[in-house]
């Protein structure tokens, strides 16, 4: 995702003038003739200066200089250094044949691998051209920096503990949810999120192809924290809020727990996902009679854990 040169804490979408020259990533520069339309979807009419071969491409590509120019020479060896769109360079290092046994032709790829993971992977050669390839082990994403998505400004807060997701704050929505370093470089926001309703707040939370989301699985848990302390109908209230047991005021939010929990002690994306962890204020705070779900008590345990804590924390209060 390239950022703006006007305002270098401020990514800029479709900063693109007329007229003006513009490097794409492997097929020399273009000129940018004339906006058009396709339909509902909008572009430009451009031009490579080198061949002056033109064509019509969507605006983003245009922008991030994902076109091809099909005209030019189609040499390619082993060696040869391409430019992605978004992840930086990569090498040609094989070539070799999808088998797919659905259709007659058998599709010719290339194995590529980028300069600053090393992580490989095979692609068509369209792609090699364009460099619109996702280098899944590259994260690069600047904590503190604001992206322009579709519908908001979004700013990055937080890298999540196992290095996967990152926490993304929407500045007109004030809220928070978790996406992919992909989803961020490549502005995929509103393709990957969907809008949920968090108790008295509103947020945004990412969707996982199988399963739960971790936002919809911790709100879970909130409401069920707040149940326990709070309402005298929940059969757990006589041992958390009848007790003493409260919650901190910064916790009564939904958005404040979620970005704290994710960053706490024992947190794990994918025990969370199989429902292998639960959130515990027992171990942090023995011997306390009046305890707090904050993010300064709080930790993830497994079942075992947390219910031999609790016992433990139970017997400790009767000796008392």
């Amino acid at each position: 995702m390239s950022k703006s040169k006007s305002n270098s804490s401020v990514y800029n979408r479709y900063d693109i003038c007329i007229g003006d020259e513009y490097e794409s990533n492997n097929c020399g520069k273009y000129k940018v003739l004339k906006f058009r339309k396709k339909g509902k979807v909008k572009g430009y009419d451009i031009k490579f200066i080198n061949t002056g071969h033109k064509k019509w491409s969507r605006i983003k590509q245009v922008e991030l200089g994902g076109i091809y120019d099909n005209t030019i020479s189609k040499e390619l060896f082993l060696g040869r250094i391409f430019n992605s769109i978004s992840y930086g360079k990569f090498v040609l290092i094989g070539v070799g044949y999808h088998m797919d046994n659905t259709k007659k032709n058998n599709r010719k790829h290339y194995v590529i691998k980028f300069l600053d993971t090393g992580h490989q992977q095979s692609v068509q050669s369209h792609h090699l051209w364009i460099g619109d390839i996702v280098d899944k082990f590259f994260h690069d994403v600047d904590i503190d920096y604001t992206y322009e998505s579709d519908n908001q400004l979004v700013t990055v807060i937080e890298r999540i503990r196992d290095g996967k997701d990152y926490i993304v704050k929407g500045h007109d929505s004030d809220s928070i949810w978790c996406c992919g370093v992909n989803d961020i470089r490549c502005n995929k926001f509103n393709n990957f999120l969907s809008k949920n309703k968090f108790g008295n707040s509103y947020g945004y939370g990412k969707y996982i192809e199988v399963g739960d989301t971790v936002s919809s699985m911790l709100n879970k848990k909130w409401n069920d924290m707040l149940s326990r302390c709070y309402d005298v109908n929940d059969i757990g209230y006589k041992y958390y809020g009848k007790v003493g047991t409260i919650v901190s005021n910064e916790w009564m939010r939904f958005d404040n727990f979620l970005l704290d929990v994710l960053k706490i002690e024992g947190f794990d994306r994918d025990r969370l996902l199989n429902h292998e962890l639960e959130l515990d204020k027992d171990k942090l705070q023995i011997g306390i009679d009046s305890k707090i779900y904050s993010k300064d008590t709080c930790c993830w345990l497994s079942k075992t854990e947390n219910l031999r804590i609790s016992n433990s924390s139970k017997t400790y209060n009767k000796k008392r």
